[in-house]
């Protein structure tokens, strides 16, 4: 793979969409598929600390593998020109790991592939908890008019 310097200074068109397996170093199972256009920069913010503080099933094996003095294997499994959708291939990979056999780990991916988080679906009990926790709460004067908004142009744009 290109040294660091290069992948960051790779020019837009000869940029490349890379889809990548983070593996467990313990038993050799991939864990998380994701994609990237800089795989070296990503793995880096994996591991940040910052990035770590969200809880979800990924940053909690993260780290317990950092606990242990251990770091996730990065490997490249697909290249795609970054004008091709990516997204269909990183769906594919997620989708051919998951029907792996019943003994294969689970990958720590909360959605099925491609951009944001579509195709997660959020527990009922972690919506009660934010439902919960925002109730009660004053929202700001401009946070106010930004909703308001927000609701008039979702009634003008429905009677087009």
């Amino acid at each position: 793979m290109r040294n660091l310097r290069q992948q960051v200074a790779q020019p837009q068109e000869h940029r490349s969409t890379f889809i990548y397996a983070l593996v467990d170093p313990r038993n050799q199972t991939i864990r998380y598929i994701g994609k990237s256009v800089r795989p070296k920069i990503r793995l880096a913010t994996h591991l940040a600390p910052s990035s770590l503080k969200k809880p979800s099933h990924k940053n909690h094996w993260i780290k317990c593998l950092l606990e242990l003095g251990l770091k996730p294997i990065m490997e490249i499994i697909g290249e795609i020109d970054y004008r091709d959708d990516w997204t269909i291939q990183e769906k594919r990979w997620i989708a051919s790991i998951r029907s792996l056999a019943p003994g294969y780990p689970p990958l720590t991916n909360d959605a099925d592939g491609g951009e944001g988080i579509e195709g997660c679906v959020m527990p009922e009990s972690i919506r009660r908890k934010i439902s919960q926790a925002n109730r009660g709460v004053p929202k700001s004067m401009e946070a106010r008019i930004q909703f308001s908004k927000g609701q008039k142009n979702r009634w003008d744009n429905a009677s087009e």
